[in-house]
């Protein structure tokens, strides 16, 4: 009995070690689920860099149609969960403001581009709080060191809509762009 008690000790925690995924086990970068109110939007992936593959992609602003739009209500607060947590993050915001000048211009010009500003926001413990109404595009980057031969820089995007509580205006999705975008696949 012991024996038989010892051997499903050893094969539980074999099983459970065995289910930990390292960057090894990824050969695209580890996918962004964003959690709002107990759902999962995934994060439309869009450049990055991998082992020796580099896919690019345009910015976030010129892909406002592809991008997931998550409607807020009352609370402003997601979570981040990646498929395999990155070393390094960083959370960009573009307000409504820089959304309506990307939309006028959906091929995007560059001297318009350059001077959208867009500001850094803190993630703590995968938690962000959002701060800003109406409308807005978000960019992760994200960074998973390398192994020595899968890791590299990954950026993912995706968009808000806040009408606040209750009342106010409804909540808008983006109009089609020329612009599509690939997915990391």
């Amino acid at each position: 009995m012991k024996k038989i008690l010892l051997l499903l000790l050893v094969l539980i925690l074999t099983a459970a070690c065995g289910c930990r995924r390292t960057i090894s086990d990824f050969n695209i970068p580890p996918a962004l689920t964003v959690i709002y109110d107990g759902q999962k939007y995934d994060a439309s992936c869009g450049t990055y860099t991998w082992g020796d593959i580099d896919a690019d992609s345009p910015m976030m602003l010129q892909k406002l149609s592809s991008l997931t739009t998550i409607h807020l209500k009352d609370s402003k607060q997601i979570r981040l969960s990646f498929e395999l947590e990155p070393d390094e993050i960083h959370l960009y915001c573009w307000t409504d403001r820089e959304v309506r000048i990307a939309e006028q211009n959906p091929n995007g010009a560059y001297a318009l581009y350059r001077d959208i500003q867009e500001r850094e926001l803190e993630v703590k413990d995968w938690m962000v709080l959002l701060p800003a109404d109406g409308r807005c595009v978000y960019e992760v980057q994200a960074v998973w060191r390398s192994d020595g031969h899968y890791g590299g820089v990954a950026d993912f995007g995706f968009c808000t809509t806040y009408s606040g509580s209750g009342g106010g205006k409804n909540p808008v999705d983006f109009p089609p762009s020329q612009v599509y975008y690939r997915p990391c696949e």
